[in-house]
């Protein structure tokens, strides 16, 4: 088998997870790469579901460690038609792929869902197909360089700019996963507390599932400065 390559997205969270990975990883293997899933994670039995939360994280963490690429799905996800918004635990993940100086592709349907500061740090493909972004990799490798490092403050502020978004700032999420890659201890601030399930319910407006872990966003995020 070719290269491995850690596929990022929101499709964990879909109730059809398990075949859309299948599918994704199928579509890796007829492209002579490996693709590292998060589902394939083993997570043990926890007392807690912060103990369960950190288990899933470093168990991406050790793919993308793993990993010569990293392809993310970063399509609108859980933002409006008029103000889209990638998934921001994919977001974080892109960021710490970088800062491991792992290349990184990014897919998506409309590249408004991708932060325009974001866009200098990575590649990316403006179809919305796995398929396409995995032939680019096969073909040439994916080879960036001189990526700029990105600049963060000791405290970065999650809010959303626009409180209709379901989600965290992506680009603040993305510096996160960067500064966490590089070993800096950055502390993270909203200003909403309260988890996602009891901000929004168990599933959001398109019937996708929040995750249960008592956090405020995303768990990429919420355990950020406490993992070591």
């Amino acid at each position: 088998m070719g290269k491995k390559v850690y596929l990022a997205g929101p499709e964990v969270f879909f109730n059809e997870a398990a075949s859309i990975s299948q599918a994704q990883k199928l579509c890796c293997a007829l492209r002579g790469l490996k693709g590292l899933v998060p589902l394939d994670n083993e997570i043990p039995q926890t007392n807690s579901k912060q103990e369960t939360a950190e288990a899933i994280v470093r168990g991406n963490l050790k793919m993308i460690q793993a990993c010569d690429y990293v392809v993310a799905n970063l399509s609108n996800f859980r933002g409006y038609k008029r103000h889209p918004c990638c998934d921001s635990g994919t977001a974080w993940e892109c960021g710490y792929a970088t800062a491991l100086q792992k290349p990184v592709l990014a897919y998506t349907s409309d590249i408004k869902s991708i932060p325009r500061i974001m866009r200098r740090f990575i590649g990316y493909r403006i179809d919305g197909k796995l398929p396409k972004a995995l032939e680019f990799v096969a073909e040439y490798g994916l080879r960036f360089e001189d990526i700029p490092t990105p600049k963060f403050d000791r405290i970065i502020q999650l809010d959303p700019m626009r409180p209709s978004i379901q989600d965290a700032d992506a680009f603040g999420a993305f510096r996160l996963g960067y500064a966490f890659g590089i070993g800096k201890n950055v502390a993270y601030t909203i200003s909403d507390k309260r988890s996602l399930i009891e901000k929004y319910g168990p599933i959001d407006r398109n019937g996708v599932k929040f995750e249960d872990f008592d956090a405020p966003v995303n768990i990429m995020i919420s355990v950020n400065h406490k993992l070591k």
